[in-house]
């Protein structure tokens, strides 16, 4: 399982998809620290800009890791990576929770740092404690959607159409969100919902059914059945 991780470390940072993508959230981190140290996303009310915390933190994080998902664990499919693998007799389940482990652990090095930057930058009503659970559920969110998208890949058979969905859909929600920052703040006030609680249960919730769904579609899988499953870049 060692030599498993450390395999699949090299090859997530020999992928220039990947690199390309790691500075893309770099250049980032560097606008939201001008942004906040200029005043200029200040502007806002502190709920918006925990919304806005919250969105990078998370959008950032899926945004690196699918990239890793298609580079890795699609291209495994498509190589005979996976058959070596295989044929040394790891199971299909260590070789996904191995993969999420890893891509987790490089995709959140950069959102950890916007999250420290908001913390430190933002005058936030909670204790440090409330903090670290928002931050904690968060990154197990990603962890759920990151499980949940490697079990699904490994059954795909359209593999760039399975490419498309994850990063436009990743887009989508961001871009979403970003746009409607101001009515989801109203109607969490509406409801009386107070946003950091309001999104610590959003995240455990979603964490838990990603993961529910992720483990009854893994038991359907195993080593024959995977190699059994031809993926086409179509």
């Amino acid at each position: 399982m060692r030599n498993l991780k450390k395999a699949a470390i090299y090859c997530i940072l020999k992928s220039k998809d990947t690199i390309v993508n790691l500075c893309v959230v770099i250049i980032l981190f560097v606008f939201v620290c001008f942004g906040l140290y200029s005043g200029f996303l200040k502007q806002k009310s502190v709920p918006e800009l925990t919304l806005l915390m919250y969105v990078l933190i998370l959008g950032s994080t899926l945004i690196v890791a699918n990239s890793m998902i298609v580079d890795l664990t699609v291209k495994d499919k498509l190589s005979n990576r996976l058959e070596f693998f295989m044929s040394s007799g790891i199971k299909i389940k260590n070789i996904i929770n191995s993969y999420t482990i890893q891509m987790l652990r490089v995709a959140s090095i950069i959102p950890f740092f916007i999250f420290l930057v908001f913390y430190v930058s933002l005058d936030f009503n909670y204790n440090f404690m409330e903090m670290v659970v928002f931050y904690i559920t968060t990154a197990l969110l990603a962890y759920g959607e990151i499980y949940f998208f490697n079990v699904i890949s490994f059954s795909a058979r359209k593999n760039k159409l399975f490419k498309n969905i994850i990063f436009f859909g990743t887009f989508i929600v961001i871009y979403m969100t970003g746009m409607f920052s101001k009515e989801i703040v109203k109607f969490l006030v509406s409801v009386n919902i107070d946003i950091i609680h309001g999104l610590v249960v959003f995240n455990v919730c979603i964490f838990a059914f990603l993961l529910i769904l992720g483990m009854i579609k893994i038991k359907e899988l195993n080593n024959e059945k995977v190699l059994k499953t031809k993926g086409e870049w179509v």
